[in-house]
């Protein structure tokens, strides 16, 4: 992909995205309630953003770059993975037993994805060069 279809994909999808929540009325409420917060807390939303959302888009949208989508694609299945384990781990959060079947469902997907797309992982090219001197 090309940097203009990059810029493309992502302001597309900031703009539909911004449209969708101008529908709900919720969203009108929130405004209200976060108008009232401190500017310090202005920062951490704005750091939130750029990290949880913006990094990662660019990210995955350079990994399209070099890697073919199918396997692209076995990263975004690992994600909800990183987010609980996060949260177990940083957070201290105890999971029920509906969201331990829900990652039991998520390395399923991923065992069958990577079964049926037949992907394997390989040795890059420079780390072969280097084993071999």
């Amino acid at each position: 992909m090309t940097r203009i279809q990059l810029l493309w994909c992502f302001f597309t999808s900031v703009v539909i995205s911004a449209c969708g929540l101008l529908l709900l009325p919720e969203t009108y409420q929130t405004y209200a309630q976060l108008v009232t917060l401190p500017l310090s807390t202005w920062g951490y939303v704005l750091g939130l953003s750029l990290l949880g959302t913006v990094v990662p888009f660019g990210l995955y949208m350079k990994a399209l770059e070099k890697l073919p989508a199918s396997r692209a694609s076995v990263f975004t299945i690992f994600e909800p993975l990183t987010a609980i384990a996060l949260a177990m781990i940083l957070l201290h959060q105890a999971l029920s037993w509906i969201q331990y079947l829900g990652v039991t469902l998520i390395l399923l997907a991923a065992l069958l994805n990577a079964v049926v797309n037949g992907t394997t992982t390989r040795v890059p090219r420079w780390l072969k060069r280097r084993q071999t001197v």
